[in-house]
């Protein structure tokens, strides 16, 4: 008789949505609001790179320099759904402010503006479009180190030249 509320299901029932509720309001929800923006970066940037190696694959070249969002803008699926045609090649992640103007916060890196990408020896480790200080449209470096991990609360997003792309996190 002293265990019968080990069996009984409304015992159990309270103790789960007990559960539940503690965990629900405990949750910080700025960390999820910063998670999902880097998750639609990283996105971004994924179709930003599958849209450069199609535009390689029709001109046998990269996207120049000058010009590499420009020219791989007609590369993205539903690019002109909202009312910027730009919309998909500018990070969630900068501010309000600063996605009004002309800031786009990624890079491409420079050496790999307009050459083929079949004479790059290790494509999987050369970074093609990533995260970046550089906030200007077609922005462009050689330098993968103008990272900035304060967008993404330490993490960088990146987009390689075989077409993946992944996370960096900020060594310390």
């Amino acid at each position: 008789m002293a265990m019968k509320w080990f069996t009984n299901y409304r015992f159990w029932a309270a103790a789960i949505t007990g559960i539940v509720v503690f965990i629900v309001l405990t949750m910080p929800v700025g960390d999820s609001k910063e998670h999902s923006r880097a998750t639609a970066c990283l996105s971004n940037l994924k179709q930003l790179s599958q849209a450069m190696l199609l535009y390689e694959n029709e001109q046998e070249r990269l996207p120049q320099t000058s010009n590499w969002m420009d020219a791989t803008l007609g590369y993205i699926k539903h690019a002109d759904d909202e009312s910027s045609p730009d919309w998909k090649i500018k990070c969630p992640g900068i501010t309000t402010s600063q996605r009004e103007s002309q800031n786009f916060g990624y890079a491409m890196k420079s050496k790999l503006g307009g050459i083929n990408s079949t004479h790059v020896e290790k494509p999987e480790t050369e970074a093609l479009v990533f995260d970046s200080l550089l906030l200007a449209k077609n922005a462009t470096t050689n330098q993968v180190a103008v990272p900035n991990f304060e967008r993404h609360a330490g993490i960088q997003n990146a987009a390689y030249l075989d077409g993946h792309a992944k996370r960096l996190k900020q060594l310390r």
